[in-house]
């Protein structure tokens, strides 16, 4: 009796063992991908200097003459993408803004990490060993994009998902309050997620109403179906109330983009993002090469499900809805707009779910521990590799990100900026597109900044003070060369540029001939003086002279 009694113990002794061993390996993970942000002061995103500089504008408009001259503020917005400028804005009272972008991105990870183990714990048993996938996941083309609002909202909607399944079947008022504010505050982050929170739900919902009204037949005085329609009904409901502030934002949107002439990408474009899982590809030249591996690996393990399946020749149909919306999400990756309103980038949004909903429906099958094993392992050594590939990358951008805010340090408070790169444009990530949110770490206005000319942010120019058209449309000063006109922009508005920061150009410098921008923009440049440079003169920092351009007035002072 005894040895029946320890030879069942020590499979299960194993068993504890293995999921002891895998919960370790998912914290040692956690940290080693946080470890870039603690270990560099500069992250190389290329939208994230610009929410930073418009975080710096929420927290001390009061306090800063010059942002109260050039910007207005709008902290709520109908079309939610404002969460994560809020939590920075709150970080920028307390503490300096690369500190508070550090903070904002060791968030991401632990709640990426946590979300993806929540979900899975509500669902499967093989939780241990599948949320190692966040590995994989929380470096991703969104982050280095600088898209944090889309970025937390992964995050948000896993949590609130994991929420509705875990309460299923018996709602009351205050489950139901805590997930209608799950779903606000997902919807504040993005409202691509909240749209994924609500099909989601929707879809994960609709075995508990068929299958109601599959035994009422049976069983026609016992089963209500009435009942289960209501616990299929409210959740949902419950997540609708953001719909409101949708409506009227896509109303505007398309009011604006009316007659406006739209691209239709080909299948080849369309079936891009979801069969190369574009969503991982980063600053690494070897992203392509690891996301074909993670695709393998997903693949191989689908087909060895699948297997099983006929194997044993038994499904467990629990699992059927979870894999319907892995199957929903890819056709709408492929069939859907790209872009609605002013939200674009949707095939690669809606890809990143398609496949992680896989995964989810993966850790729902009956594996052996063996395989179990293999895919922890694949999956954190896939993570650890891909780290590793990229922390010389993000040490290099470091260094160069760190010479370009040494030039701006040359900035007096109180100034206005013009970023212009004379370089050829860069393709995918480019940290420096925005990178003059990084500049000094006081009240400066960055002319270029693209968030305030739109609706969905929380900062605007000022219209006498807008930069844009008169100094120049957003496509001009991001062509290759710029276009702008300062004399232009300084007679028809308020406004002013103290300095010009170029970027690119170098090769003539080093060649002993004028910097590119002498040649291109000698009259324009004439009222400005060379300052400082960087970057062994690829970045150079012009200073208006007391006279002005073209013998204009000088900048005024604040």
């Amino acid at each position: 009796m005894s040895l029946v009694t320890n030879s069942a113990v020590r499979p299960l002794h194993r068993r504890a063992m293995e999921s002891r061993f895998w919960r370790s390996a998912f914290l040692a993970l956690l940290v080693l991908e946080c470890s870039p942000f603690l270990v560099n002061r500069y992250f190389p995103s290329q939208d994230g200097p610009s929410h930073l500089h418009n975080a710096s504008v929420l927290a001390h408009y009061g306090s800063e003459l010059i942002y109260r001259q050039y910007y207005s503020i709008a902290p709520l917005q109908v079309s939610g993408n404002m969460l994560t400028q809020l939590i920075l804005a709150t970080l920028l009272k307390f503490t300096e803004p690369l500190l508070a972008e550090r903070l904002l991105l060791i968030g991401y990870v632990i709640l990426l990490f946590m979300s993806v183990r929540y979900l899975l714990n509500a669902l499967t048993p093989y939780a241990d060993y599948f949320s190692l996938f966040a590995g994989i996941l929380v470096s991703n083309y969104f982050l280095y994009m600088g898209f944090w609002n889309f970025s937390y909202s992964v995050c948000l909607m896993l949590f609130t998902l994991g929420y509705y399944v875990r309460r299923q079947h018996r709602w009351e008022l205050r489950s139901l309050t805590v997930l209608a504010f799950g779903g606000l505050i997902v919807y504040l982050a993005h409202s691509v997620s909240w749209v994924v929170c609500v099909v989601a739900v929707a879809i994960l919902g609709l075995p508990q109403p068929i299958s109601a009204i599959r035994r009422r037949r049976a069983r026609p005085q016992v089963v209500s179906v009435r009942s289960a329609i209501l616990q299929y009904a409210l959740p949902l409901s419950s997540l609708l109330p953001p719909a409101f502030f949708a409506l009227i934002y896509l109303a505007r949107s398309q009011g604006r983009m009316a007659g406006a002439a739209v691209d239709e990408p080909s299948w080849g474009e369309r079936l891009w993002p979801l069969y190369s899982l574009s969503f991982l590809h980063t600053i690494a030249g070897s992203d392509l090469i690891l996301a074909k591996a993670v695709a393998s690996i997903l693949f191989i393990a689908f087909l060895t499900a699948v297997g099983g399946v006929l194997w044993r020749r038994q499904y467990d149909w629990r699992g059927t809805s979870v894999l319907v919306l892995s199957l929903v999400f890819a056709v709408i990756a492929v069939v859907a707009p790209d872009a609605v309103g002013s939200g674009a980038y949707i095939h690669g949004r809606v890809a990143l779910y398609a496949w992680l909903f896989l995964v989810v429906w993966l850790a729902l099958q009956s594996w052996p521990r063996w395989a179990l094993n293999i895919f922890a392992a694949l999956f954190c050594g896939t993570a650890v590799i891909g780290l590793a590939v990229r922390v010389p990358v993000l040490s290099r951008w470091n260094e160069d990100l760190s010479s370009f805010a040494a030039v701006g340090r040359n900035i007096r408070p109180g100034s206005t900026v013009l970023r212009l790169s004379l370089g050829s444009l860069a393709k995918g990530v480019d940290p420096y597109k925005h990178a003059a949110g990084i500049l000094p770490s006081r009240a400066i206005i960055n002319l270029s900044n693209y968030e305030a000319s739109t609706d969905y942010f929380s900062t605007r120019f000022r219209p006498e003070r807008c930069p844009f058209p008169a100094l120049g449309t957003l496509a001009e000063l991001g062509a290759a060369p710029p276009v702008f006109d300062i004399v232009r922009y300084e007679r028809e508005t308020q406004g002013r540029v103290d300095y010009i920061l170029f970027q690119g150009g170098a090769d003539s410098e080093r060649n002993g001939m004028d910097p590119l921008e002498v040649t291109l923009y000698g009259d324009q440049i004439a009222g400005y003086t060379l300052v400082s440079s960087g970057q062994r003169g690829n970045v150079r920092l012009y200073q208006r002279n007391s006279t002005g351009p073209n013998g204009g007035a000088g900048a005024s002072k604040n």
